[in-house]
């Protein structure tokens, strides 16, 4: 399947407007405590998954994106799960990721930034951005498992981006 220019599923038209456009970059904290910046994610395919542990939807789509993370994580694909800490304080994440068994790392924005950078007021909201650093698919509300890791494999399968 051809990786389409721009695919756009989202009730939120200020995030739909970021389909097609570069990433916006930022730096959070790990629960692990390391600090990790989109762009230095550059070359590999990343999903931004924006969530909270309160939000019944975000925690439904959990064990989906947790299988897509484990069926594509040796092949440069990313899974950044972020969540709005400025609502959930550190240790209700920590204990709440370990309990629904997430590997992929989950990041804490405790003010807002990512949330606010990329429109997202809804959640859970998912941008899958290519390995150019440009958002090709934009959703918000629970992700489609089979949509999700076709786009995945789409773009897995694209040459790197030449530096």
């Amino acid at each position: 399947m051809a990786v389409p220019e721009r695919t756009v599923a989202v009730t939120g038209a200020a995030a739909a407007n970021l389909a097609a456009q570069p990433a916006p970059d930022f730096t959070l904290e790990a629960l692990d405590g390391r600090l990790v910046r989109l762009a230095d994610l550059k070359g590999q395919v990343v999903l931004v998954n924006i969530w909270a542990t309160w939000c019944p939807p975000c925690v439904r789509e959990i064990p989906r994106l947790e299988r897509t993370y484990q069926r594509y994580r040796d092949q440069g694909f990313v899974l950044l799960g972020v969540n709005t800490t400025y609502q959930d304080d550190r240790a209700k994440v920590a204990t709440f990721a370990r309990d629904q068994g997430i590997s992929y790392p989950v990041l804490l924005d405790t003010t807002g930034e990512v949330g606010r950078s990329y429109a997202s007021s809804l959640m859970p909201s998912s941008f899958l951005i290519d390995r150019a650093g440009k958002i090709v698919l934009v959703r918000v509300g629970e992700v489609d498992e089979a949509q999700l890791q076709e786009q995945v494999a789409a773009l897995l399968a694209n040459a790197p981006a030449a530096p």
